[in-house]
């Protein structure tokens, strides 16, 4: 996985190898149980400070991203395996690889819902429910869902209010990140997927890089997609200064878009961003993802 780090910016060195290591766990360029580079040698192809490199693996393993392992490294965690609080056993844990396998050796979904289904009695995933703790977030994934998807799909808070779904044909799904609250408030046997957000190469890929004094403003209403697009714009190498980020729950935050060469907006916000403007379209979800989802609904 290649980094961008910038010196010129507001974000310390820290937070943002912090933040493009964490991008790569969710987007899965760091796979699960990968090896990262060891201090020095992350430093050194950085060029920053080895304390600064020590600093960020100390924070990603405080939050459950990585692990240390004595006299063999540092690891990238599987956060689909996270343990929550709810009655998560092995046994789901074996479901879920053993669906994976048979996805991973070419067997379509009917065939291995016609073999088990007399056993199981699975009903037909008919529906989707989306959890995601930030709600404006969750209106972007949602319209991301919507747009890719011809089954229904719904969203929902996973807090204490939360009541998990009970009719039969409910799929569940949530970000990576959000393993360990799905694990928490979904019962046993629930039918769920995790997705995956675009990776730092997946924003860029195919983007043409705006000239030098090119002034860019990013618009959302989600705080999440704002740090993301943040981050994806220092990998860019483009200059801090001529970017500018606006929060759509602000009053007046279209104000003076018109100014900028173009505005990059997520696909809630775009409709919104003044008729004059050039606007550019993220999409939040991995496309291979969310065709993933799509496989996992024809089971």
């Amino acid at each position: 996985m290649r980094f961008w780090l910038s010196k010129n910016c507001g974000s310390s060195l820290r937070d943002q190898l912090t933040t493009q290591l964490m991008l790569g766990v969710m987007s899965e360029e760091l796979k699960p149980g990968e090896k990262l580079p060891s201090v020095r040698e992350m430093a050194r192809r950085c060029r920053i400070h080895a304390n600064t490199v020590s600093a960020a693996y100390r924070d990603l393993q405080t939050r459950g991203w990585v692990e240390f392992r004595k006299g063999s490294g540092i690891y990238v965690r599987d956060l689909r395996d996270s343990q929550g609080e709810g009655e998560y056993t092995p046994l789901d844990d074996l479901i879920e690889r053993f669906l994976a396998d048979t996805r991973a050796q070419g067997f379509s979904m009917n065939e291995v819902r016609r073999r088990i289904a007399p056993w199981l009695k699975i009903a037909p995933v008919r529906h989707i429910v989306l959890l995601e703790p930030e709600p404006e977030l969750g209106e972007i994934l949602l319209y991301e869902l919507r747009e890719r998807l011809s089954l229904p799909v719904t969203s929902a808070t996973p807090d204490r209010n939360f009541v998990p779904p009970q009719p039969p044909g409910v799929a569940v799904v949530a970000l990576v990140s959000r393993a360990h609250q799905l694990r928490a408030v979904l019962p046993p046997g629930t039918p769920h997927l995790l997705l995956r957000l675009r990776s730092v190469p997946e924003y860029l890929q195919g983007q043409q890089r705006p000239e030098p004094d090119a002034l860019i403003a990013v618009a959302s209403a989600s705080p999440e997609i704002l740090r993301r697009a943040h981050t994806v714009l220092l990998a860019a190498a483009l200059d801090p200064a001529a970017l500018e980020f606006r929060d759509a729950r602000e009053e007046g935050w279209q104000s003076g878009l018109h100014l900028f060469q173009f505005v990059i907006a997520d696909a809630v916000t775009a409709p919104k961003i003044p008729p004059q403007c050039t606007t550019r379209v993220i999409r939040v979800l991995s496309d291979s993802s969310v065709e993933e989802l799509q496989r996992f609904c024809s089971l």
